[in-house]
């Protein structure tokens, strides 16, 4: 295909492989922006991110945490699965109520897809089903 292509943030022409390849179809097959721009750019972003935002990273990283060790209990056949505790349906997820518990992964509360979305009141359209009278 093309030997060299021009980054879109330096203007250098650069070769192939100083760009990060595509994982879908594109022309050239790789990013429009070089390796080192794009470097510089994510230093940047992380240079400038807030305390509030490092905050919310390190509880995702705890939650992701807390979730892996759930299903890895539930493969190993130590936490066993349950009916929704609202509506005894046996399509359930997992909810944990804190996450910052030492063994969060154990304290889990199985509710289905529309009672877990209605304990964490974050999914547009639990509000049609109240209009509708499911809920």
């Amino acid at each position: 295909m093309f030997s060299t292509k021009q980054c879109s943030v330096c203007g250098e022409v650069l070769p192939r492989s100083s760009f990060h390849l595509r994982r879908h179809y594109v022309r050239a097959g790789v990013r429009s922006a070089c390796r080192a721009c794009t470097a510089k750019k994510a230093k940047a972003r992380r240079e400038t991110a807030s305390p509030i935002d490092e905050e919310a990273r390190r509880a995702d990283a705890q939650k992701r945490l807390v979730r892996r060790r759930t299903r890895a209990f539930m493969r190993a056949g130590l936490l066993l699965v349950e009916p929704c505790a609202v509506c005894g349906s046996v399509h359930v997820e997992a909810h944990h109520e804190d996450y910052s518990a030492k063994d969060a992964h154990l304290h889990v509360t199985w509710l289905c897809r529309v009672h877990h979305a209605e304990q964490h009141a974050t999914k547009p359209w639990i509000r049609q089903l109240e209009l509708w009278g499911a809920l």
